[in-house]
């Protein structure tokens, strides 16, 4: 792909997660005005809303498989579509049948949405810039839901909330563009064979299992089953807040746009808090590794090593966790190499937008990238520290640590923060 292809691709994927994403976190500016139309209790609409989020965990595989079968463009066409379709339903409600279809419609056509961006993005662009593209096609829906939500509030406080609806529509059928030229600049994908020779790895589409078969075996992994179980636990929150906060706050006589802006907040912190986050986490790993390297060289015991920084002002979650696995020598967290990159590259970028001299961060993102040269891409971000193993001929390993991070703590009940 030219470069010029490569910036189409990711501008159109990133603005069809922008608009999707945005205008999906608008809806709990909708529920007294709806509720009002159909003279009902708040309850039809949290129902609503609650089976378009589930009908659109449904769906997401579904158009995943025929994005991956017959193209990205036309998935996110046909999603458009339904986006598109939902939001003119949705102007033209008038009974308890028309909310329901329409949201759980809505559901259904942004099912898909972020998981093809990010797909037909990684495997287009080159390895060079897959991290910075995909890290933008991720921020890009926190930065609609705090760009277009007061957008959104904006018009109905101004004009009304069926006008919102249909000026939703308006901007969801911009997605027909985004989609065109995603399929403009979509390079094809060949399925690896034996036969295949002189191909890029990084531009082949190894998968060739069937939708069930995939399902099959990841519902078999640990790790998919405690992530998904993750985001259920986060869609919750998130659905709840989103839906309820600005009629919460109505009821309180507050304004309309402390809720829409309360909700904007959220996005903005969202994307800030998890590049800040992330880039902690990565620096005290690279930190832990020169640390490890400098007790290796030194002769000191390595299990007393690692209870003496657990007890010292150094300790962190991340020496806690990361530094048993690389003393094990898996290296296993379950977290790879180009993610952190990604992560470290947004954080670096955000830092020079803003005009701030950072020193640490710059230096800590050229180690990652040397560590993903050296290892690959998916390889575990916590083989950072093996870069100093393999340039002084040592290695960290000690028995008595596990392979894998397994919680152990009883459970107990939660607290608040």
């Amino acid at each position: 792909m030219t470069r010029l292809s490569q910036y189409t691709l990711v501008i159109s994927a990133a603005s069809c997660v922008f608009i999707t994403l945005g205008l999906n976190h608008t809806q709990g500016l909708f529920l007294l005005p709806m509720s009002e139309k159909l003279n009902t209790g708040r309850e039809l609409f949290s129902l609503a809303g609650g089976l378009g989020v589930l009908f659109s965990g449904l769906f997401a595989p579904i158009f995943g498989g025929f994005a991956d079968k017959f193209g990205a463009g036309k998935a996110l066409t046909i999603l458009s579509l339904l986006q598109l379709i939902s939001w003119v339903w949705l102007g033209n409600i008038e009974t308890n049948f028309d909310l329901l279809g329409a949201r759980i419609l809505l559901g259904i056509g942004a099912s898909a949405i972020l998981g093809i961006a990010l797909s037909v993005t990684g495997k287009s662009v080159s390895p060079s810039n897959k991290s910075l593209f995909l890290g933008i096609i991720m921020a890009s829906g926190s930065l609609g839901q705090f760009v277009v939500v007061p957008i959104i509030n904006t018009i109905i406080q101004n004009y009304d909330w069926q006008m919102a609806t249909l000026i939703s529509a308006f901007i969801v059928s911009s997605i027909f563009i985004f989609a065109f030229f995603i399929s403009k600049n979509t390079p094809a994908f060949k399925t690896k064979s034996p036969k295949t020779e002189n191909i890029d790895e990084n531009r082949i589409l190894e998968n060739s299992q069937s939708l069930t078969d995939s399902l099959r075996e990841a519902s078999k992994n640990k790790s998919y089953i405690l992530l998904t179980t993750g985001f259920f636990v986060c869609g919750f929150h998130v659905t709840f807040v989103g839906t309820h906060l600005p009629a919460f706050l109505t009821d309180n006589n507050l304004q309309a746009w402390v809720g829409a802006s309360a909700l904007s907040l959220i996005g903005l912190f969202n994307i800030i808090g998890t590049l800040s986050f992330g880039y902690l986490a990565s620096t005290n790993l690279a930190a832990l590794g020169e640390a490890w390297a400098v007790a290796k060289k030194s002769n000191l015991d390595i299990k007393k090593t690692f209870k003496g920084i657990q007890v010292s002002s150094g300790n962190s979650f991340v020496h806690e966790t990361e530094s048993q696995v690389i003393l094990n020598g898996s290296y296993n967290i379950n977290f790879t190499m180009d993610l952190v990159e990604k992560d470290m590259t947004l954080f670096n970028d955000l830092s020079k937008t803003l005009n701030i001299p950072l020193e640490i961060s710059p230096l800590v993102l050229d180690i990652f990238k040397d560590a993903h040269q050296k290892y690959g891409s998916r390889s575990w971000s916590s083989m950072v520290v093996k870069r100093l193993e393999d340039n002084c001929k040592i290695n960290f390993r000690e028995k008595g640590y596990p392979d894998e991070l397994v919680d152990k703590e009883k459970e107990e009940k939660g607290y608040e923060v």
